[in-house]
C-alpha cells in the first residue's frame, strides 16, 4: 500500500463527509428559506440514505466482479454531480432529489473502498492501520462540512456552499481512476445473487452479531452528527455560524485523538485465531464510556461543558470506526469482501442512521430536544451487549 494511494482515498472521503455533513449546518437556513417543519428537515438530511441504501448492495456485488478503482471514480463524479445540482435547487422536493443521488455516489465508493485497502494489506492489524487513515477522513470531512456550512449560508446563501463543496470531486474522480488495480488474496470467483449471498453471510455469527452492534452504533453517531448543531442553537440559543464553527472544531479534535486511538489500541485483544473477538471486546468496552459522556453532554446546562462532554463520547465513537470494518471483514470469506461491507451498509444505514434523523425530529416537535436527544446515547448501551457478547462467545 503506497501513501499516494491512500491520501487519494483519504481526500475523496473527506470530501464524500463534507459534501454529506455541510446540510446539517445548513439546515437551520434551509428550513427558513423553504418554511420546513422539524420532521421535514430531519427527512431532508435522511434523503441520502434512500439512494445510498438503494444502491450499496449493488455496489456490493460489482465491486466483487470488475475493476474496483474504476467503480470508485465514477462514483465520486456521481455524488459532485449530484452536490453542484443541489446548488441550484429552489425548493424542497429538487433538493431531496439531489441529496438522494449523493447517496447513490457515495454508496459505490464507500462500499467498494475498504476491501480495496483489505486486498493491500498482510494482517488485521494493517487492515486497521489503513481503515484507520481512510476513516479519519470521516469526522474531518464532517467538521469542515458543519464549519463551512454555516459559514457560507450566514454570509452568501446555502446553494452557494453546496456549489463550492461539488468542485473537489471532479479532480479526485480522475486520480482515484488511475490508481493502482488491486488484487485480492484469495482468488475465488464469487458467485450468486444479492439475496444468496446475503444468507450465506448471516449464516456466520461473527459477522451477523458485528453487524447488529454497528447498526445500533450507527443509530447513535448518525443521529448526534446529524442534529448536534440544530440541537445546540435551539438549547443554548446561540447564533448558528458560532455553534457550527465550535462544533466543528470538537469534530475534528475528537476525530484526531479517537483515531490515533482506534489505529494503535483497537487490535490489542486481538489473539491469533479470535481477531473478530479481540476487536469485539475493544468496542463493548469503548462503547460503554461512550454512552456516558455523550449522555452527560445533551444535559449540561452551559455551551461549553456540552461541548467538553461531547468532545470525550466523540474520542471514544471514532475510535470503533476501524475496528468495527476490520472485524466484519475478517468475518466473511474474502471473495465477498465488497458485498460484505456492502450488506453491512445497508443494515446500518436502513436501520441505523436512515431512522434516527427524522425520528429526533418528530419526538423534538412534541417534546424537548433534550428529552428527543436522550434516545440516541441509549443505543450505545445496545450495541455494547452484542460486542461483549460476541467477544465471549465467539462464532
Amino acid at each position: 500500500m503506497t501513501r499516494n494511494v491512500l491520501l487519494v482515498l483519504f481526500f475523496a472521503n473527506l470530501v464524500n463527509y463534507l459534501d454529506r455533513f455541510i446540510i446539517s449546518s445548513m439546515g437551520p437556513a434551509i428550513q427558513s428559506d423553504l418554511e420546513l417543519s422539524n420532521f421535514s428537515l430531519g427527512l431532508l438530511f435522511s434523503a441520502f440514505m434512500i439512494g445510498y441504501m438503494m444502491l450499496c448492495p449493488v455496489f456490493g456485488i460489482l465491486g466483487d466482479r470488475v475493476v474496483r478503482t474504476k467503480l470508485m471514480s465514477l462514483s465520486v463524479l456521481a455524488w459532485s454531480v449530484a452536490t453542484l445540482l443541489g446548488g441550484f435547487t429552489r425548493s424542497f422536493v429538487p433538493l431531496f432529489v439531489t441529496r438522494l443521488f449523493v447517496g447513490v455516489g457515495e454508496a459505490g465508493f464507500s462500499t467498494v473502498v475498504p476491501a480495496y485497502l483489505k486486498d493491500f494489506s498482510d494482517s488485521e492489524k494493517s487492515t486497521n492501520k489503513y481503515l484507520s487513515v481512510f476513516y479519519l477522513a470521516m469526522p474531518i470531512g464532517a467538521a469542515l462540512g458543519f464549519a463551512l456550512g454555516g459559514y457560507m449560508a450566514k454570509e452568501f446563501s446555502w446553494q452557494n456552499g453546496l456549489v463550492i463543496a461539488s468542485l473537489p470531486g471532479f479532480l479526485l474522480a480522475l486520480f482515484i481512476y488511475k490508481l493502482p488495480k488491486s488484487e485480492p488474496k484469495q482468488k475465488i470467483k464469487p458467485e450468486g445473487n444479492l439475496i444468496k449471498i446475503a444468507k450465506e453471510l448471516f449464516l456466520i455469527k461473527n459477522y451477523r452479531l458485528s453487524v447488529f452492534a454497528y447498526t445500533a452504533y450507527t443509530f447513535t453517531l448518525g443521529g448526534l452528527a446529524t442534529w448536534g448543531p440544530k440541537f445546540a442553537t435551539a438549547v443554548y440559543e446561540l447564533p448558528i455560524d458560532k455553534v457550527s464553527l465550535w462544533v466543528g472544531v470538537v469534530t475534528l479534535l475528537s476525530a484526531l485523538v479517537g483515531t490515533l486511538l482506534g489505529a494503535r489500541f483497537g487490535t490489542i485483544f486481538v489473539k491469533e485465531g479470535e481477531a473478530v473477538q479481540g476487536l469485539s471486546r475493544f468496542s463493548g468496552i469503548l462503547s460503554i464510556v461512550a454512552f456516558i459522556f455523550c449522555m452527560l453532554s445533551i444535559w449540561m446546562n452551559d455551551f461549553y461543558w456540552f461541548l467538553g462532554f461531547l468532545f470525550l463520547g466523540e474520542v471514544f465513537l471514532f475510535a470503533l470506526t476501524a475496528p468495527i470494518n476490520t472485524a466484519i471483514l475478517t468475518s466473511a470469506p474474502a471473495h465477498y469482501a465488497a458485498s460484505c461491507i456492502a450488506i453491512s451498509t445497508f443494515c446500518i444505514h436502513v436501520l441505523g442512521d436512515f431512522i434516527s434523523p427524522p425520528l429526533v425530529g418528530l419526538l423534538a416537535d412534541y417534546f424537548s430536544f433534550q428529552i428527543s436527544m436522550s434516545l440516541l446515547p441509549l443505543m450505545l448501551l445496545v450495541a455494547s451487549y452484542i460486542w461483549l457478547r460476541l467477544s465471549v462467545r465467539g462464532g
